[in-house]
């Protein structure tokens, strides 16, 4: 399929999604938000509002590409079996169509990379709520058989609400699949666990670790391994400890630093 744009519609006769604004691209495909046009007819008879989505494609250069299509499929079964107030959820998915796509809940928000300069700080309590409810999440994604493997601020949206919801499971591990998954060093240099550094076995404690570096990041506006290449980085984090927040940022109880640095 050629490239796509604003007005462009996706899917079959019965579940049409009408793209309305591109958000992003990454590695793993293009993300756009969408209108359910089924949906919105009903609305329409009902006089509610029409349902805004986040629609996932594989962009045009990976479309034939079978490895890539293989992960946006992993990543559907993955997110279908997942439903937690914290986490992103899955509508709908096609992974046979031209382009292949999932359709996910949209969320109206800001990521949480856009609060984790020093001058965009949010309050700490905000913070530590944020925290512990990907905790939650992340354990019950564990208990589902899921190490996320790619926690990292961008795939944590901040809702106008406040909510927070854990999104983009497309580098996910399977604890419990027989099929063959990306192995080697996957995820974001920066927020990755001294096991992924490894190539160990990970399990829920992987993604944990990521957290706290997305936490800590939060709190002080610096990250707590960062070096000048993606090696120095790498070798900071299984060798290093990194400065305590509280040096960082005065205001921060000293409780934690213990809990972030444990």
């Amino acid at each position: 399929m050629d490239e796509l744009a604003v007005g462009d519609e996706i899917g079959p006769a019965d579940r049409r999604y009408k793209l309305e604004q591109f958000i992003a691209k990454g590695g793993m495909g293009a993300v756009w938000k969408a209108t359910d046009i089924s949906a919105a007819r009903h609305h329409a008879q009902s006089g509610s509002q029409a349902q805004s989505v986040a629609l996932k494609l594989l962009p045009a250069e990976l479309q034939n590409v079978e490895r890539h299509k293989q992960k946006l499929i992993e990543e559907a079964e993955n997110a279908r079996k997942l439903r937690h107030p914290n986490i992103v959820r899955l509508l709908d998915a096609d992974e046979e169509a031209l382009p292949p796509y999932l359709v996910l809940e949209y969320v109206d928000g800001q990521p949480l990379s856009d609060f984790a300069a020093p001058d965009t700080l949010l309050p700490v309590p905000q913070v530590l709520d944020i925290a512990f409810k990907c905790c939650n999440a992340l354990e019950y994604a564990y208990r589902e058989g899921l190490v996320h493997r790619d926690i990292k601020p961008a795939n944590l949206m901040l809702a106008r609400g406040g909510d927070v919801k854990l999104t983009d499971f497309g580098a996910a591990l399977s604890l419990r699949s027989d099929a063959t998954q990306l192995s080697g060093l996957v995820g974001s240099p920066s927020y990755m666990s001294p096991e992924q550094v490894r190539e160990q076995d990970l399990t829920h404690h992987s993604d944990m670790f990521s957290l706290a570096v997305v936490v800590y990041e939060l709190l002080t506006g610096r990250r707590p391994f960062d070096g000048d290449t993606d090696f120095a980085t790498l070798y900071k984090i299984s060798n290093e400890t990194p400065t305590r927040p509280s040096l960082l940022r005065a205001s921060l109880p000293a409780h934690v630093d213990e809990v972030l640095l444990r």
